[in-house]
């Protein structure tokens, strides 16, 4: 069985091994906890703390709008934790998770994985490219990692269906108009009253070019 030896950003060290399966399979469970105004938290550990097979070296690996965040999984039964959000609008949480030395405790599977060729496809690779791709985000180019996907509803703080970064007034549930709408603007500059939160012809945005919002309140 041939093994490469690499590490990953000078702190882990691993073996990187295709098409090997086991008949005791010790990879890694992930959960997720929260949501919507609170933040979304992202739990992996290992399956069967006490049993075998057990690979001390790999992450949970979690993409957002704020980044790539990674975590070791510990084999003692506790878990990687990391937490996102909340967010103002709909936000898609992407995670995976490295196997470590092994490559069928990757999840989602890697592109490739069962092919006659995957191992030296994967050994060649490092061998050309270094090995930080393995905790790399989605923006990393290599041809083996893959992801799977959480949709975070965004905060909806007064409740009136529309999203916090979206909202006119995330605090009043009576306006609920969109922020960068004519009216929203007009509104919150002190212009007219609650009837202006309701006109059809100011749901729409300024003219980017247009000197409306900066003159909106103001008297000559």
């Amino acid at each position: 069985m041939k093994k490469i030896f690499y590490s990953v950003f000078a702190f882990l060290v691993a073996a990187v091994v295709g098409n090997v399966a086991f008949a005791d399979h010790n990879g890694a469970v992930v959960l997720t906890e929260g949501g919507n105004c609170n933040e979304t938290t992202i739990l992996a550990s290992v399956l069967d703390s006490e049993g075998t097979h057990l690979v001390d070296n790999m992450y949970l690996v979690v993409e957002d709008p704020d980044g790539v965040q990674d975590e070791l999984i510990p084999v003692d039964g506790t878990e990687a934790m990391i937490t996102v959000g909340p967010y103002g609008a709909d936000t898609t949480v992407y995670w995976r998770v490295f196997g470590g030395g092994e490559r069928d405790y990757d999840q989602p599977l890697w592109n490739h994985y069962g092919d006659a060729d995957f191992t030296t496809l994967v050994n060649d690779y490092i061998t050309e490219n270094g090995d930080e791709w393995l905790l790399a985000g989605m923006d990393d180019t290599n041809p083996f990692t893959t992801w799977e996907s959480l949709l975070v509803e965004g905060c909806d703080e007064d409740d009136d269906g529309v999203a916090n970064d979206m909202d006119c007034d995330p605090s009043d549930p009576e306006n609920s108009v969109s922020a960068d709408s004519k009216a929203c603007q007009l509104y919150m500059s002190g212009v007219g009253g609650q009837g202006i939160l309701s006109a059809p012809g100011l749901m729409s945005p300024f003219n980017p070019d247009s000197m409306a919002p900066e003159k909106a309140g103001k008297k000559n």
